[in-house]
């Protein structure tokens, strides 16, 4: 039924429902799981009173925020890892950086997934959510598409 499932593991474990989805329908169907983590550029576009005059400080600020991302990021794939090991799915990884769409877009083109299991709807609550448009999505993607409430 399937080889391989690609989710978005953004907002995992606090909002789990679609990554514990995905390993569900893996563990039945004797497949893998990709967790991909999608950290969103959106946020380099904003530029206001509010951020720091001095380029240095704006530096110092990008870097402490990536760090800060990447961190997120290594701790929701870890999670999805572990969530899978004691399941008995493996778990492979990938974290990108970019727009939602072309990252997950990129990701099934490189994985080759039977299925794209994906939070619905996107980022309503949960903090670290992933906002995006399913409809781009659908439009990327030549894979089955679960969207899990």
């Amino acid at each position: 039924m399937f080889g391989t499932l690609l989710v978005v593991a953004n907002g995992f474990p606090a909002h789990p429902r679609a990554g514990r989805t995905a390993l569900r329908l893996a563990a039945a169907a004797d497949a893998e799981v990709v967790a991909l983590y999608v950290v969103d550029r959106a946020w380099a576009a904003i530029l206001g009173d509010e951020w720091p005059s001095s380029g240095r400080a704006r530096r110092r600020f990008y870097l402490y925020l990536a760090a800060e991302l990447r961190a997120r990021a290594e701790a929701a794939l870890a999670a999805v890892r572990a969530a899978g090991e004691g399941m008995g799915v493996t778990v492979g990884t990938r974290l990108g950086t970019g727009l939602p769409e072309e990252i997950i877009g990129a990701a099934c083109a490189q994985e080759l997934p039977d299925l794209l299991v994906l939070p619905y709807p996107p980022a309503k609550d949960p903090v670290d959510a992933l906002r995006f448009s399913p409809e781009r999505i659908l439009r990327r993607v030549s894979c089955r598409v679960l969207f899990v409430k």
